[in-house]
């Protein structure tokens, strides 16, 4: 894993975009108990839907999901089990010299442990603890056992805390700033980390809106430097629980068990409820990150009046960083009010290498070139 002059992090010489995701460890009926077949799912639902990576908020995750992300190939962005969210301020502790070792051996002793993981392309020294002595020498000893991986730290790219731009990230990674932030934190000149947001587009309630303009972003190849982020988060973190009354079955949270201090429904934002059913928002997730782009290249203006075959011209867009389009099969149809009018299949891709654009005519894709002739009330 490296990070180039021009700053963008690489994995085996090749740019990555990062689909990711936060990751809680959480069961409907076990809680922070998780069962192997659990995180098997996981791994699963994740790759079914674009995404390639998981951030273990807030803390290093058991052995087996590491060795469960190299199988599946989802990359890792290992976090200490660090965090001070609360205190004011923030930095508090992290710059009391007698938290020193409190810090640093949270970050040694998961190096220590996860650094044989191929998935793991960087590591954090935790979540919300502001800046302090303590994050360096943290900073310090991580680098000392494993400089081959870059660390990437929210709070040292927080734009709450100033420019995002300090000395204990090699990631600028802040936590939900607005697109137009993002845009400007990945062109400035006087930059050269790549800009991956450790926490976008919090999915609580009706959320997730205008994730397109991120991805409009993280997408743009004129803007190498911006290379993706991690939603908030995938699972609502809520317990299985009965009504007394009805018996209906619910997502109990805070205030649910006779609790009085609680967040209430804080921990409910992910995308997949606890049984790891999909939120709607799932679907718009796996459209935006998908890594495959079709482009109407010409042809899209479509008249009544038209009388014979409609051509069109379609651009395909290889976005994986490594292999190239074998594995799929692509197929077409024309949809209108009246049903489908048309569909067919593709010519093979599979030489369609990463980061490589083709056209339809180019590939001989006659079948999208010379779309049957339909009844002209349909368009």
């Amino acid at each position: 894993v490296e990070i180039t002059e021009g700053g963008v992090l690489t994995v085996n010489g090749e740019a990555v975009t990062v689909a990711g995701v936060n990751r809680h460890d959480h069961h409907a009926d076990h809680g922070k108990a998780v069962p192997l077949s659990t995180m098997i799912q996981d791994c699963e639902i994740l790759k079914l839907n674009n995404f390639n990576a998981v951030r273990t908020c807030h803390y290093p995750n058991s052995t087996e999901f590491y060795r469960l992300c190299d199988w599946y190939g989802l990359y890792v962005c290992d976090e200490a089990n660090v965090e001070v969210h609360g205190m004011q301020p923030m930095g508090k502790l992290a710059a009391d010299p007698a938290y020193t070792d409190s810090f640093a051996e949270r970050a040694t002793r998961m190096a220590q442990r996860d650094r044989n993981h191929a998935s793991i392309i960087c590591w954090s020294l935790g979540n919300e603890s502001g800046r302090g002595s303590c994050l360096s020498v943290a900073r310090s000893r991580l680098r000392a056992l494993d400089p081959s991986r870059p660390i990437a730290y929210e709070s040292g790219g927080m734009l709450i805390q100033g420019s995002g731009r300090t000395e204990l990230t090699d990631v600028i990674c802040p936590m939900y700033p607005p697109v137009a932030d993002v845009d400007a934190l990945g062109t400035r000149p006087d930059e050269d980390r790549p800009v991956i947001l450790c926490e976008f587009t919090h999915a609580m309630g009706n959320s997730n809106g205008n994730l397109d303009k991120y991805w409009e972003l993280f997408w743009d190849e004129s803007k190498p430097r911006i290379q993706g982020g991690y939603v908030w988060d995938m699972i609502d973190q809520g317990l299985r629980k009965k009504d007394p009354k009805t018996g209906r079955e619910f997502w109990a949270y805070g205030g649910d068990f006779g609790d009085e201090i609680n967040d209430k429904q804080f921990c409910i934002n992910g995308l997949w409820f606890p049984d790891r059913k999909p939120h709607p928002a799932v679907e718009e997730c796996k459209v935006l990150q998908q890594p495959v782009k079709f482009e109407l290249r010409s042809g899209g203006t479509i008249s009544s009046k038209m009388d014979g075959p409609h051509v069109m011209s379609i651009r395909v867009r290889n976005r994986y960083s490594f292999k190239d389009l074998e594995h799929l099969d692509l197929r077409w149809s024309v949809i209108s009010d009246c049903g489908t009018l048309a569909s067919g299949s593709l010519p093979s891709l599979g030489a369609l290498e990463p980061q490589f654009s083709i056209s339809a005519k180019e590939c001989g894709a006659a079948a999208l070139a010379g779309m049957p002739a339909v009844p002209s009330r349909v368009w």
